[in-house]
């Protein structure tokens, strides 16, 4: 079963709204909605690029959570709690708070009972908490590691003390 109805609500757009983003008809919308039709692979791509969810995700194929899948969950989960309407001062709270889970684990894992769980559990929490931000702001979290990863990939320097120092700062 595709997701199609889903994500529109998600996003408070009508069928009308969406045809005319998609360039095709209401009727169209419905049909692919309630599956009388199937979307065709040039419309799934432009769906879920408008979207931003994987085509497997939007048409209710996928099986395993990739990143930008587990990120279009996290942030209809957002909007299903009206999180993008929230101060995003607070939602920067939270992630220091977060952030600080991973430092205390990291200073004093013997005060856990699982460590490992302790630290997957902090890192989970920090990302979610920085993908709804960036979803607040209206930003594409995935565009923001895309910027950083190619402001990164060519970056030389060296370990000292265990700390990577960039070239330009050695």
């Amino acid at each position: 079963m595709n997701r199609l109805k889903e994500l529109r609500k998600a996003k408070g757009l009508t069928q009308q709204e969406l045809a005319k983003e998609m360039g095709t008809t209401k009727l169209t919308i419905s049909n692919w909605e309630n599956e009388k039709h199937t979307i065709k692979a040039d419309k799934a791509k432009q769906l879920a690029e408008y979207f931003n969810v994987s085509v497997p995700y939007l048409l209710g194929y996928d099986t395993d959570n990739t990143l930008t899948d587990l990120i279009a969950k996290i942030n209809e989960w957002a909007d299903e709690r009206n999180l993008k309407q929230a101060d995003p001062k607070i939602q920067w709270m939270r992630i220091t708070e977060e952030v600080g889970e991973i430092r205390d684990v990291l200073l004093k894992p013997t005060k856990f009972t699982d460590p490992q769980m302790a630290l997957k559990d902090a890192v989970g929490d920090t990302l979610v908490t920085i993908i709804v931000l960036a979803h607040q702001l209206d930003l594409d979290v995935t565009e923001c590691l895309n910027i950083a990863y190619e402001e990164i990939k060519n970056r030389k320097g060296k370990m000292i003390n265990g700390t990577f120092v960039k070239e330009d700062d050695l």
